[in-house]
C-alpha cells in the first residue's frame, strides 16, 4: 500500500470494518532492516510488476520489493535465516490472515519452528497460549481463556487460520502487548505519571520515532488538524512548521538476560514555526502511544527469542511493520545484530514500494462494511467522512455527527463501534445508531451489514 492508499492511523480515522495500517510517505533513508537475501541472490525473477499490470497479479502471490514475483519456496528460503519475521496486516482483512497462516505453514513444512508473537494479546495471556501449544486447550476455548473480546475485540474467526497452524504444529506462541488501554493511558499521563506497577510493564527505554517518521507523520497530522478546523462553523486554522520535541525519555535498556543497548532520543531540528500548543500535545501523545506499543512488542519478542530460541514470527498491524519504523526500529535497539525481514500486504494499487517491506503478499483491501471514517478525541467518536453510495450514506450519516450509541451500546471508543458492527453483521441484523447533530439527537437505522 503506497501513499495514495494510506489509512491514516495518525489521524485516528478508522473505517468501521476495523484495522488500518499506517502507510506513510517513504522515509528518505533506508528503514535499516537488512533482508536475509538480496533480490538478486538467485531468486528467480517472474517479471516486474508495473502500475499498469499490478491488478493482474493473483491474490495470494508473493512479490518482492523490487516488483518481481517470488515462488513460495524462495520466500521460505529468504525467511529461514531471519531472527525476526514481521508480518503486517489489516486487522479485518480475511485474506491477510489467511496469508499469515499460509506463510507460517510454509515455514513449519520446511522444518522451522518459529515462536509466534502476537500484537493482539498481552503477556498476561501467555499461560493460556502455552496450553494451546501443548494441546491441552482447544481453539474453540481460546477466546474465553484469553478474554479475546476485551483484549482485542476484532472477530476471532478472522484469526482462526493462524491459531489452527499454531495448534496443529504445536508452535510456541506469546502475547507481546500490554494490558488493554495501558499504552493510551501512558499517552495521556506520560510514562512518569503511571503507577509503578504499570510502569514496570513497559520497557525502561521507550525509543522515540526516527526523525524521518516523525516529520512525515507530523505533516499528515497537520493536514488533518487543518481540515478538522475548517469543518468547524466559522473558521479555519493554519498549522505549519516542523517537528517538535518528543519529550520521551532516553537511557539504557537493561534486563537480566536481555541484550543491552543505549538508545538516545533523537533531537529534532529547531523548527522555524511550532505547532499550536494543543496540537503539539495531541501529536506528542499519539507518538508516545505508538512508541510504547512498539517498544513493548519488540522487547517481548527479544525475550521470546532468548527464552525459547528460533526465529520469532511477529503478527502486527501494518503501521507497526512497514518501513521498519515501528517494531523493527526498537528490535535494533534491544538486539542490535538481529536479522529482520518485513512482510506486508500489497493491495495491487500500483507497484510495491520497496522501502515499505522486503516481501509482499497480494491481498485485496476489504471493502468498508458501513463506509464510515471517524475521529476519536475528547472521549467522543465523531464522523469524519461518509463514503458516497455506502450503507452509511444511505442511512443519512453526515460528517460532524457525534456517535452516542450503536446497537444500544454507549460509544466511548472506536472499539465499541467495531464490536457493534461485527455483532450485527454476524447476526444479519440491522443496527440503530444515535448521533448528536446540531445539538439534537437523531436515530439512524442502518442495515446491509453483511460479512
Amino acid at each position: 500500500m503506497g501513499l495514495a492508499a494510506r489509512c491514516a492511523l495518525i489521524l485516528c480515522l478508522f473505517m468501521l470494518t476495523g484495522g488500518c495500517s499506517l502507510a506513510g510517505r517513504p522515509p528518505a533513508a533506508s528503514h535499516g532492516v537488512v533482508p536475509v537475501a538480496s533480490p538478486q541472490d538467485d531468486v528467480p525473477r517472474a517479471g516486474q510488476v508495473s502500475a499498469g499490470t499490478a491488478a493482474a497479479v493473483p491474490v495470494g502471490s508473493f512479490v518482492q520489493g523490487d516488483g518481481s514475483l517470488i515462488a513460495p519456496s524462495d520466500v521460505v528460503r529468504r525467511l529461514a535465516g531471519a531472527d525476526y519475521i514481521l508480518v503486517g496486516e489489516s486487522h479485518t482483512s480475511p485474506c491477510d490472515h489467511r496469508m499469515q497462516a499460509r506463510l507460517l505453514r510454509l515455514l513449519t513444512d520446511a522444518g522451522l519452528r518459529p515462536v509466534v508473537g502476537l500484537e493482539m494479546l498481552p503477556t498476561a495471556t501467555n499461560p493460556a497460549l502455552w496450553r494451546l501449544s501443548a494441546g491441552s486447550l482447544g481453539i474453540d476455548a481460546l477466546p474465553d481463556a484469553v478474554d479475546w473480546r476485551t483484549n482485542w475485540g476484532y472477530d476471532f474467526a478472522l484469526y482462526r487460520p493462524v491459531f489452527e497452524v499454531i495448534a496443529s504444529a504445536g508452535l510456541p506462541v506469546r502475547g507481546l502487548n500490554l494490558p488493554a488501554g495501558l499504552a493510551r493511558k501512558a499517552g495521556r499521563e506520560g510514562l512518569e505519571g503511571l503507577p509503578p506497577a504499570e510502569r514496570a510493564l513497559i520497557p525502561s527505554v521507550v525509543m522515540p520515532p526516527s526523525e524521518g517518521q516523525r516529520a512525515t507523520l507530523e505533516e499528515v497530522f497537520r493536514e488533518h488538524m487543518t481540515m478538522r478546523e475548517m469543518r468547524k462553523p466559522g473558521g479555519a486554522t493554519s498549522a505549519t512548521g516542523a517537528a517538535s520535541s518528543t519529550g520521551m525519555p532516553s537511557g539504557t535498556a537493561a534486563t537480566a538476560g536481555m541484550p543491552t543497548e543505549t538508545v538516545q532520543a533523537a533531537a529534532p531540528a529547531a523548527p522555524e514555526q511550532t505547532m499550536p500548543e494543543a496540537m503539539r500535545r495531541a501529536f506528542d501523545s499519539f507518538m508516545l502511544v505508538q512508541s510504547v506499543w512498539d517498544a513493548t512488542m519488540a522487547y517481548e519478542a527479544v525475550r521470546a527469542r532468548i527464552d525459547i530460541g528460533g526465529p520469532v514470527y511477529i503478527l502486527a498491524g501494518g503501521g507497526h511493520v512497514e518501513y521498519g519504523w515501528g517494531i523493527a526500529r526498537r528490535l535494533r535497539g534491544f538486539d542490535p545484530t538481529a536479522r529482520i525481514v518485513l512482510v506486508h500486504p500489497w493491495r495491487g494499487d500500483g507497484a510495491p514500494d520497496p522501502a515499505q517491506a522486503d516481501i509482499f503478499f497480494r491481498c485485496d483491501a476489504a471493502p468498508p462494511r458501513l463506509g464510515l471514517a471517524f475521529t476519536f478525541d475528547d472521549g467522543r467518536v465523531r464522523i469524519a467522512e461518509v463514503l458516497p453510495g455506502s450503507p452509511a450514506a444511505t442511512a443519512g450519516f453526515l460528517p460532524g455527527d457525534v456517535v452516542l450509541t450503536a446497537g444500544g451500546r454507549t460509544v466511548d471508543s472506536p472499539k465499541v463501534l467495531h464490536e457493534a458492527g461485527s455483532a450485527a453483521a454476524a447476526s444479519g441484523a440491522s443496527i440503530v445508531f444515535t448521533v448528536l447533530r446540531d445539538g439534537a439527537r437523531t436515530e439512524l437505522p442502518l442495515d446491509q451489514l453483511v460479512r
